[in-house]
């Protein structure tokens, strides 16, 4: 019985084993069309994705690309207003009025040099022509005070000459007498030793007032009495009344005319008297010396003046030109200094033009740069703009995400379903 058993259940195994067999057989053939099934549908799942996925990063890549465009155009648009902001400050610095004001600062200070220079021209000249008219002048200068000098020499010494002698108690009238120039012969010829006589009464031999000699008689017609040619005390004026001067020719013929105490002098020194004396002129007589050497002295002490004003006169236009020398010499020291403080304007003012002329071409190179700059980020800008307006483009040029995302979905299902 168990034996039975044992082939029944062999062949119940064996029959369940042949029927397991065909079964396998349509087992493979359903899994193998169910794997290629899930092989399409991973393959589509797969296909949706990459496309969903390749979508993202297009749209990731627009999207960033147009952010970064967006914020190029942000970037460069505020950089251009700050370099048109800088511009606009260079545009409105003044630069060209301060050009033009210190251009003319400098024709200004150039003039005033000029003028300086010219001005120093003129003091140099008039200070060469001062010390050219002081230098003139001192030459006559000294020859003027040598002159004074040498004619109150001559004075002193006859002065000392001419003066009474030490200790004498009665001078001679002679002192007191002087005879006009050329009558000093004529004088020592008609009263000769009478002139020793004093004129003071204590004198033992003196002249003294004898009267008016109102009723003398006159001297022949056309006679000039040499009381006319003389200055002296008022004793010698009888005397001198009596005495005619005439000339040498006429002295003899006019003699018989001549009445008691009157006499003809001629000025060569020849005598007529009245009772018949006659004298002929000699060598000048001591007095006649003495009275030509006081007229010398009168002559010298009047030249001597004479010189004396004339050496102060020049020492004064000496000194005049001196003072101009001096004010002209100021006058170009001032000058040069003018010209020193003109040129220094002048400098400064060439100085501030050259810094400002600098700074304009700064500005220049600046503003052009700013252009320049500003016209690189224009373009800038507008390239920014079809950079964001061709990513807007192409990002609304893709397709469509919800329609994948429901691909993907499908997709995903069916592969579940596999």
């Amino acid at each position: 019985r168990s034996l039975s058993r044992l082939t029944a259940e062999d062949e119940s195994l064996r029959l369940e084993g042949e029927a397991a067999a065909g079964g396998s057989v349509a087992a493979a053939a359903e899994l193998a069309e169910a794997e290629k099934a899930l092989a399409a549908a991973e393959a589509e799942h797969a296909a949706v994705q990459a496309r969903l996925s390749e979508l993202a990063a297009r749209r990731g890549a627009l999207e960033r690309a147009l952010r970064e465009a967006t914020e190029r155009e942000a970037r460069h648009t505020a950089e251009r207003e700050r370099l048109q902001r800088d511009q606009a400050a260079l545009d409105a610095d003044g630069t060209a009025a301060s050009l033009d004001g210190l251009r003319a600062a400098v024709a200004t200070a150039d003039s005033a040099m000029q003028s300086a220079d010219a001005a120093a021209g003129v003091a140099r000249s008039a200070l060469a022509a001062a010390r050219e008219e002081e230098t003139r002048l001192r030459g006559p200068v000294a020859e003027a005070d040598r002159k004074a000098q040498r004619l109150e020499t001559e004075v002193r010494t006859l002065q000392k000459l001419l003066a009474p002698a030490a200790g004498g108690r009665w001078p001679a009238i002679l002192d007191s007498i002087v005879a006009a120039k050329g009558y000093e012969t004529a004088l020592g010829a008609a009263l000769g030793d009478d002139l020793d006589a004093s004129a003071d009464p204590a004198a033992p031999a003196h002249w003294s007032e004898s009267g008016s000699g109102e009723s003398d008689p006159s001297l022949p017609d056309g006679v000039e009495s040499l009381a006319k040619q003389v200055r002296g005390p008022a004793a010698l004026g009888r005397r001198l009344r009596q005495i005619g001067v005439v000339a040498r020719a006429d002295g003899a013929a006019l003699r018989p005319k001549l009445l008691p105490g009157q006499r003809l002098v001629s000025r060569e020194g020849d005598i007529w008297r009245w009772d018949g004396f006659t004298s002929a002129a000699d060598a000048p007589s001591p007095a006649a010396r003495r009275l030509a050497e006081k007229n010398r002295l009168g002559d010298l002490e009047r030249e001597a003046q004479a010189a004396r004003e004339a050496s102060e006169a020049a020492r004064d236009g000496l000194d005049q030109a001196s003072e101009r020398t001096k004010a002209a010499a100021q006058a170009e020291a001032k000058a040069l200094e003018a010209i020193r403080e003109a040129r220094r304007n002048l400098d400064q003012a060439r100085e501030r033009l050259a810094q400002a002329e600098r700074k304009a071409g700064e500005t220049a190179a600046r503003r052009s740069a700013l252009t320049e700059a500003i016209g690189r980020l224009g373009q800038n800008i507008a390239d920014a703009q079809a950079q964001a307006e061709a990513a807007n483009q192409d990002l609304a040029g893709l397709a469509p995400a919800p329609e994948l995302e429901s691909a993907l979905l499908a997709a995903r299902a069916e592969l579940g379903e596999r």
